[in-house]
């Protein structure tokens, strides 16, 4: 089932094995790369105010070119 789109990669940082998670880049968020910008806004509109876990959903466009590079924020 397809909801908003099509999802063309998801990144979720994990924490290291050894140190403090927080000092991770961006550990705590995950990175959805859609195959339209539409579907990105589509799924934006939709994911606002929802909880995941008790925590509320910060929906933020990420650039594409940090995304492709790896560079996580």
């Amino acid at each position: 089932m397809i909801r908003y789109g099509k999802v063309i990669r998801v990144v979720v940082p994990r924490p290291p094995l050894y140190g403090e998670p927080s000092n991770m880049p961006g550990y705590g968020n995950c990175y959805v790369r859609f195959r339209e910008v539409d579907e990105a806004k589509q799924a934006k509109v939709s994911l606002i105010r929802r909880r995941f876990n008790g925590r509320a959903a910060d929906v933020q466009y990420y650039p594409e070119d940090k995304f492709v590079k790896g560079i996580w924020a």
